[in-house]
């Protein structure tokens, strides 16, 4: 079986998300709406990699985890990327370039889902039924990801492109 070659993509698509919805967050964390969500989602990228824990390791995949940084204080290159959101603030530039990031992010959280697909595909030719019922809550979780990064984009879309 190659399950474990599965696992390793929904973990990677995990990680490749949760690093780009905190990087949104921080580059605009003026715009309290995209800031919350985004970090809120972010952490569920964590709670994702623990339901394929126990999967992983029946199936010989590495066990992945995110490290989230604690509420000690950020890091040089968030307070950078916060000063910087702050200092463009409602700016029709950073209404561009969040939109150019939701773009990119939106991709990327596809990517997510479908790694999800593919693996609850395969646990349910597997017949493995406690794969089955985290794959079923994992994909479920990746699709209102990228369904959020959707809305946001025709949110913006009209007011930064027309209004703008």
């Amino acid at each position: 079986m190659k399950l474990e070659l599965a696992i390793e993509q929904a973990q990677d698509a995990e990680c490749d998300l949760f690093d780009e919805l905190t990087t949104l967050a921080e580059r605009h964390a003026a715009d309290s709406d995209v800031y919350h969500v985004a970090k809120t989602l972010a952490s569920r990228c964590a709670s994702q990699l623990e339901l394929l824990l126990p999967p992983a390791d029946r199936y010989g995949a590495r066990g992945r985890t995110i490290d989230e940084p604690t509420e000690q204080g950020p890091d040089m290159l968030e307070r950078a990327r916060r000063l910087a959101s702050e200092m463009l603030g409602r700016h029709e530039v950073a209404g561009m370039l969040l939109l150019d990031d939701l773009r990119a992010l939106y991709l990327t959280a596809h990517r997510g889902e479908l790694a999800w697909v593919v693996l609850e595909q395969g646990a349910k030719a597997a017949r493995d039924a406690e794969l089955i019922a985290a794959t079923k809550k994992g994909r479920e979780e990746a699709e209102r990801r990228w369904k959020w990064v959707r809305t946001k984009v025709k949110e913006a879309s009209p007011q930064l492109l027309v209004a703008g």
